[in-house]
C-alpha cells in the first residue's frame, strides 16, 4: 500500500520518454509548422485580394443620385454577415421638399436571389410590406403607396433570410428605384443602392489576420510557439505530479475512512432490500435491512461531521453521489421523522455488529430502536423502500468508480463502470416504484456513457417470407 504514495518513478519515466520521442521528431515538427505557416500565409494574400478586388468592383458600380425632395438612407444589420446570418434591412424615407409627397412607391426593388430572399410576411412581390415600429416591424398589407408630409419620415424594410439557408460568399448590392410625386403632380424618381454587403466565413477572416501577422514572423512564431508548447507541457506534468503528491494521500484517507464504509453499508442495504422483495416476507426479516440502513446513515453523518461531504475528482460523480444520497436519506426521514432518526444515530457508532445491535433493543433505548424499526418495516412491506434500489446502486456504484479514479496512474488505466453495472442501474432506475426527478435520471445515464461501458443493443431478428407460406423468424 507504500507503494500508492510514491508515483514519482513511473511518472518521471513516462515524462523522460516523452521527451525522447518529441526530441527525436523535433525537426519534422518544425517543418510541419513551417509549410503550415507559409501555406497560411498565401491563402492569406489570395483571399485578401479577392475580397478587396470584389468590394472595388461593386462600389465603383455607380452611386445614388442626390435628390432634393425625398432623402432615403439604408442600413444593415448585423455590420458584420457571417454564413447563415439574416440580413435586417432598413430604408428609411424622408420628405425633404418643403411640401406633400404623394404616391411614394417602389417601381423596382432588386435583391440578389443567390444570397438573400425576401420572403412573406414583410417582403410582398420583392418589395417591402412592412414598417419599422418601436417594438420591431409590423406588416401592413397597404403600406405603398404612401404620402409624407414636409418633414415627416417612415421606416420600412424587413429580414431578409439566406437562400437555403445559408448565404453563398461574397458581395452582394440591393438595389431599387422609388418613385413619388410632389406638390406640382409632377413624377419623380431616384435610385437606392444598399451595400456592397459582404457575406463572409469566420475561418476566412481568421485565416487572413492570422495569415498577415506571420508572414514575416514565420520562423520566431514557430520558435515561440515549440517554446509555448514544450514549457506549457512541462509545466502541466509538474502540476499534476505536485496535485497527485497533495490530493493522493487525502483521497486514500477519506476512502479508506469515510468511502470503503459508507460504500459497503449502502451495497449491503441495497442487497437486502432485494432479497427482502424477493421473499416476500411482509413485516418479518426485515431487521438486516433496519441494521444496514442505520449504518448507512451512521457513516454519512460521521462524513459530514468529519470533512462536509464528498470530495472527488469528477464534479459530475460528486453531484450524482450527492443527489442519490439526499433522495435516500429524505425518503428515510420521512419514514422516520428528522428526530426519531437523530435519535437513533446517537445510539451508535457505525462500529457495531450485527449482535451488537440487536443486544440495543434490550438496552436503555429499546423504545427508540423499537419504534424505528417498526416505521422501517412498514415502509419496507409497503414496497416503499425497493422504490430506492436504483438510486442505491447508482450511489455505490459511482462511489467506488470515484473513490478509485485517483489511482489511475498506478493502476495503469482508467477506472470504468462495467458493462453489468450499467445495465443494472439503468434497468432498477428505470423500473423504481418512486418519483425519482427527471434530471437526476438524464444526468446518471449521462454519467453511464463518459465512465462506463454501455450495454449492447440486441439487434432484431430477421423476417423471412418463404414463397406461398407465413413469415418465419431466422436465428441471429
Amino acid at each position: 500500500m507504500l507503494a500508492l504514495f510514491s508515483p514519482k518513478i513511473g511518472s518521471c519515466a513516462r515524462i523522460a520518454t516523452l521527451v525522447r520521442l518529441k526530441n527525436r521528431y523535433l525537426g519534422f515538427l518544425v517543418f510541419l509548422l513551417t509549410m503550415g505557416v507559409l501555406a497560411t500565409a498565401a491563402l492569406s494574400d489570395y483571399f485578401r485580394e479577392r475580397i478587396t478586388a470584389e468590394t472595388a468592383s461593386l462600389v465603383t458600380a455607380g452611386d445614388t443620385p442626390a435628390t432634393p425632395a425625398l432623402s432615403v438612407h439604408s442600413w444593415y444589420r448585423p455590420s458584420t454577415l457571417y454564413k447563415g446570418d439574416t440580413l435586417q434591412l432598413d430604408l428609411r424615407l424622408k420628405n425633404v421638399s418643403g411640401g406633400p409627397l404623394t404616391n411614394i412607391e417602389f417601381v423596382e426593388f432588386r435583391v440578389p436571389r443567390s444570397g438573400f430572399q425576401p420572403l412573406a410576411p414583410c417582403w410582398t412581390g420583392g418589395v417591402p410590406s412592412c414598417r419599422r415600429v418601436p417594438t420591431g416591424w409590423m406588416v401592413d398589407p397597404r403600406l405603398f403607396p404612401l404620402s409624407l408630409g414636409a418633414g415627416d419620415a417612415i421606416t420600412v424594410g424587413g429580414p431578409l433570410p439566406p437562400v437555403g439557408g445559408v448565404a453563398g460568399l461574397g458581395s452582394y448590392v440591393i438595389a431599387g428605384v422609388v418613385r413619388w410625386k410632389g406638390r406640382d403632380n409632377a413624377e419623380s424618381v431616384r435610385s437606392i443602392r444598399v451595400g456592397p454587403i459582404q457575406v463572409r466565413a469566420w475561418p476566412i477572416d481568421v485565416l487572413i489576420l492570422v495569415g498577415g501577422a506571420v508572414k514575416t514572423l514565420a520562423l520566431p512564431i514557430i520558435l515561440a510557439i515549440l517554446g509555448i508548447y514544450f514549457q506549457g507541457h512541462q509545466a502541466n506534468r509538474s502540476m499534476v505530479l505536485e496535485t497527485w503528491n497533495q490530493m493522493l494521500p487525502k483521497s486514500h484517507a477519506l476512502a479508506e475512512t469515510h468511502y470503503l464504509p459508507i460504500s459497503l453499508w449502502s451495497e449491503r442495504l441495497h442487497a437486502e432490500l432485494r432479497e427482502h422483495r424477493d421473499r416476500h416476507d411482509g413485516l418479518d426479516g426485515c431487521r438486516k435491512c433496519f441494521f444496514y440502513g442505520v449504518m448507512f446513515l451512521r457513516g454519512m453523518k460521521k462524513l459530514r461531521q468529519d470533512v462536509g461531504g464528498f470530495y472527488f475528482k469528477n464534479r459530475s460523480g460528486e453531484r450524482l453521489v450527492s443527489d442519490a444520497w439526499n433522495f435516500v436519506n429524505d425518503a428515510i426521514e420521512l419514514t422516520l421523522t428528522k428526530k426519531l432518526k437523530d435519535a437513533l444515530l446517537d445510539e451508535v457508532d457505525g462500529t457495531e455488529s450485527y449482535a451488537m445491535f440487536e443486544r440495543k433493543f434490550l438496552g436503555p433505548a429499546e423504545e427508540t430502536f423499537n419504534s424505528a424499526e417498526t416505521s422501517f418495516r412498514k415502509w419496507c412491506s409497503s414496497g416503499g423502500a425497493t422504490g430506492y434500489l436504483g438510486v442505491l446502486r447508482a450511489f455505490y456504484c459511482i462511489l467506488d468508480c470515484e473513490m478509485n479514479r485517483p489511482y489511475e496512474f498506478w493502476y495503469g488505466e482508467s477506472e470504468t463502470l462495467s458493462e453489468k453495472q450499467c445495465a443494472a442501474i439503468t434497468e432498477e432506475l428505470g423500473t423504481a416504484g418512486v418519483a425519482i426527478s427527471e434530471d437526476f435520471k438524464i444526468e446518471v445515464s449521462r454519467y453511464l456513457r463518459r465512465n462506463g461501458t454501455l450495454p449492447r443493443k440486441k439487434k432484431p431478428k430477421k423476417i423471412s417470407q418463404p414463397p406461398g407460406g407465413t413469415a418465419s423468424a431466422e436465428a441471429g
